[in-house]
């Protein structure tokens, strides 16, 4: 059974908060009629190229959902698949009948193009497939994209599943992973003819690469639709390593990768479970795609120096941005809090064209005396050619919804750097996603002024009175309080 809610009447809403505000902000309630309604918690995963519409997931009610920035319309894809519910006896001791029930699927979008098609998956909560899709916001119509089928362990027919993550930005190209015939290992895809035929990607050459590979899969495509990006599953590790697949001349997707030349892999002493030493090792032991740039030029990943081997161990988590013509890979410095250890840097969920990013900054507030932990978010922005980041929040201290936000993150910047879209939450709870224009980052790329002792920064440059809790410059060093 399928339901399409299309949150038309909310627009005003949305609209009247603008006036008083920099930001496009997405409806936070829908209305199904006078005496019934439910709360929207819209988290937007990527915006279209031409920052028309924004695709991702209601939280509250995990299902997918299309925003059409322009008019402030909602479309909430709502489906179930029929179940048997048993029902027990009062002491729950005996099964005495059964009952047909439907089950809501949940699922996100993960893209959208540039005409209101926006891919992704819903899984069926009785059998737990996932289903590929398209969904057209202007004109109502749900596709799902071929899929192989197989048989499950009690030698049923089955649909293997799969899942779109990307499209390209007319439409015509969707990339995402399928499930191979295990129903456990996937192999990276790309969809055409709306969906009806699918063509597996070939894996990166083992000399790019540097590791041997479980399997591939793909997570991207650029706005033309000729660089898809993705990683390969680590045999030793598990990790996931950045790869990407260029067309070429013929129009056949070739596989690629930088890890060879980055990334070190684990082998574990069968006797002792110790890491074998390797002489000369590449620096880092995490080499993890999060995004890529709408031309195809730019990557952001997690990046670490060791590997966390036991259950309490945990790696600093590095941001780094790679070229994916030249190689070159440039890596984030957040320097090193009170005791020495270097702090963690943001995670990157967009890039543009000219390698300026845009993520959230994760951290943690202990205060052990009065028994106080806090969990901080921070949308920022990693300018092209900088050497630290900038959080969103203070470039724009005087909006009035900025103003509002407890805990923020930015999911996309647009190739030409002058949108962003994330989704913010208020001391409420209440969350919602945006679009805004980039601000001007000129001047903030750099922390410049006279360190002298009782003087505080924070990570923007921006001096700080009384400060008590976060990141912070104090005497040329970055703290945590």
């Amino acid at each position: 059974m399928k339901k399409i809610f299309t949150l038309a009447c909310l627009a005003s809403a949305a609209m009247a908060m603008n006036a008083q505000s920099a930001f496009n902000v997405s409806p936070d309630y829908y209305n199904f009629n006078e005496s019934e309604g439910t709360t929207l918690s819209l988290l937007g995963e990527r915006m279209a190229a031409n920052g028309n519409y924004v695709a991702g997931m209601d939280q509250q009610n995990m299902v997918p959902f299309v925003w059409n920035t322009t008019n402030g319309e909602v479309s909430l894809l709502v489906l179930s698949d029929k179940g048997v519910e048993y029902i027990w006896n009062d002491d729950y001791s005996e099964v005495i009948g059964t009952e047909e029930m439907d089950y809501p699927r949940s699922g996100s979008f993960h893209a959208v193009s540039d005409n209101g098609i926006a891919v992704g998956g819903t899984t069926n909560q009785v059998t737990y497939v996932t289903y590929p899709c398209l969904y057209n916001m202007e004109t109502g119509e749900y596709t799902e994209l071929v899929c192989d089928e197989g048989i499950d362990w009690e030698g049923n027919p089955m649909v293997l599943g799969a899942e779109a993550y990307g499209i390209s930005a007319d439409g015509k190209v969707v990339a995402g992973f399928r499930f191979q015939e295990d129903g456990w290992n996937v192999q990276g895809c790309v969809w055409t003819d709306g969906g009806k035929t699918r063509t597996d990607l070939p894996n990166p050459a083992a000399e790019e690469l540097g590791v041997a590979i479980d399997y591939a899969s793909a997570r991207g495509i650029s706005a033309d639709g000729n660089v898809v990006w993705g990683y390969c599953q680590d045999a030793n590790t598990g990790s996931w390593v950045a790869c990407h697949w260029t067309k070429n001349d013929e129009g056949v997707y070739e596989g690629h990768s930088w890890a060879s030349k980055y990334y070190q892999t684990t082998i574990l002493d069968e006797e002792t479970w110790e890491p074998i030493p390797v002489e000369n090792p590449n620096p880092w032991h995490s080499f993890e795609p999060v995004a890529m740039s709408e031309n195809g030029e730019w990557m952001t990943l997690v990046l670490t120096k060791e590997v966390a081997l036991g259950p309490w161990d945990q790696a600093c988590n590095y941001a780094g941005r790679l070229n994916l013509k030249s190689g070159e890979l440039e890596v984030l410095d957040m320097g090193q809090d009170a005791e020495g250890n270097d702090i963690t840097g943001p995670e990157l969920f967009g890039i543009s064209n000219d390698g300026t990013c845009v993520g959230r900054l994760s951290s943690t507030f202990i205060d052990w005396e009065n028994e106080i932990y806090e969990e901080l978010m921070d949308a920022v922005i990693w300018p092209a050619g900088a050497g630290n980041i900038v959080k969103l929040q203070t470039l724009m201290a005087d909006d009035e919804y900025a103003q509002t936000w407890e805990a923020s993150a930015l999911s996309f910047i647009s190739g030409d750097g002058k949108q962003l879209m994330g989704y913010a939450a208020d001391d409420m709870g209440i969350q919602t996603t945006f679009v805004v224009n980039t601000p001007n980052l000129t001047g903030i790329h750099g922390i410049s002024a006279d360190l002298t002792e009782g003087i505080t920064f924070d990570l923007t440059g921006r001096r700080v009175e009384n400060a008590q809790k976060g990141f912070f410059i104090v005497n040329g060093k970055k703290v945590i309080r």
